[in-house]
């Protein structure tokens, strides 16, 4: 790359950097930093239970409240409550209202608990409550030993809706594209992938996977080459420059860097594990390659890092896909007809039951958590340095030995 092109894309960036910066400026001037707030409108995100408490975001703001009585996606809730610390509501006063007037969120509200229903009737728990999770997005409803043991094995990344997710409903209308025009199957597709996400409660991950796939689709639609780091950065910049605050949100930072690892490691780890059965050593290089990015962000926000991680994850994660796939089959002909899904279900128990088997078992091993109790901030910097340090170094051996080659 020439001189005077790398200066033009470092301009380039540190412009949309400056936009950024002062759009989140712009953002913190439109909200009250303190003090007393009234808030009326629809819960667009699934609040998650934590013990006897549940939380969830609310119009740009966090808020923690009692876990009875229950709010669910879809309520139209009023908020009354004191602002803390970073636009947090420490159990306000909430009241549930009449149904929202808004069709659309009445009309997926419907859709999402009948989605609900027919899982629960179909399948006994925690299997139902790990499908919730993994096409609804729910973690409301995982068993708390469960979950607990989720985050001592560093899975519970998998119990979310996932850019496979969104690959499913987007493929899904573009294989129609033999029997209906291809632009008209595209079209349908990127339809599909924004209902699904405002289905799931349009969480950070998700929002990041549908934007992926709708550029990614949107490529396809006007016969352009898509090329997936570039789109990904694209996705986080469209959705920090909607929501500043986003880039605060664990789930976001989880999302971005996991994705991006497996965008630019996966091919080095897949050659080193080549030789191991598959699907183990392909999970191993896909866990590898997003750990490699999120780590520091894992012990910078909880404080501990799970040992066990990638071993765990490259036992289980080929029972996702799975499941996902077969879920949706579930669902879908369960809101036809529900005696089929009943069916299905005993199908779509196995890999189910293989990954809350092992995931409760090995969750329940003495050494596991390594937890990092000095300064987190200068580990967190130094851990990205030596991580940029070694692929620079990786690099300029690679282009040595390309050279030697062509000598």
């Amino acid at each position: 790359m020439s001189s005077k092109r790398a200066a033009s894309y470092t301009s380039l960036a540190l412009f949309l950097i400056g936009i950024l910066f002062l759009r989140y400026q712009l953002s913190l001037e439109q909200k009250p930093k303190e003090g007393s707030i009234v808030l009326e409108g629809t819960v667009l995100d699934e609040p998650q239970r934590r013990g006897q408490s549940l939380y969830f975001s609310f119009q740009g703001y966090k808020v923690r409240t009692r876990a009875y009585p229950s709010i669910s996606y879809g309520d139209n809730i009023e908020i009354k409550g004191i602002i803390q610390e970073k636009n947090f509501l420490s159990f306000p006063q909430i009241t549930i209202k009449e149904e929202s007037s808004n069709l659309v969120i009445r009309f997926l509200a419907a859709v999402r608990s009948r989605m609900k229903t027919v899982i629960e009737k179909s399948l006994p728990e925690p299997a139902a409550a790990l499908l919730k999770g993994l096409l609804l997005g729910i973690k409301s409803d995982l068993p708390d030993d469960f979950s607990d043991n989720l985050r001592r094995t560093g899975t519970i990344h998998v119990v979310v809706v996932s850019g496979f997710n969104i690959s499913l409903v987007g493929g899904f209308f573009l294989s129609l594209a033999g029997i209906l025009r291809r632009r008209v199957a595209i079209t349908a597709s990127l339809i599909a992938i924004l209902f699904y996400t405002l289905l799931t409660g349009a969480t950070a991950p998700t929002v990041r996977a549908a934007i992926m796939g709708g550029l990614a689709f949107g490529a396809n639609f006007f016969g352009r080459a898509n090329f997936p780091i570039y789109t990904l950065v694209l996705a986080a910049y469209i959705m920090v420059f909607l929501s500043p605050q986003v880039i605060f949100d664990i789930g976001f930072q989880l999302s971005f860097f996991a994705t991006a690892g497996i965008l630019l490691f996966k091919d080095f780890f897949s050659k080193i594990f080549a030789k191991i059965i598959s699907p183990f050593g392909e999970d191993l290089a896909i866990t590898l390659s997003a750990q490699a990015l999120v780590i520091p962000i894992i012990f910078f926000n909880f404080g501990t890092v799970s040992i066990l991680s990638p071993l765990v994850n490259a036992l289980v994660l080929w029972t996702i896909p799975l499941s996902t796939l077969l879920g949706f089959i579930l669902v879908l002909t369960g809101l036809v007809f529900l005696p089929v899904a009943y069916f299905l279900a005993w199908i779509i128990q196995i890999p189910l039951t293989i990954f809350i088997f092992l995931i409760n078992k090995i969750g329940q091993f003495p050494v596991n958590l390594i937890e990092i109790k000095s300064d987190r901030l200068v580990l967190f910097i130094m851990y990205y340095s030596v991580l940029t340090l070694v692929i620079l170094i990786i690099k300029k051996i690679h282009h040595a030995r390309i050279a030697r080659t062509k000598n």
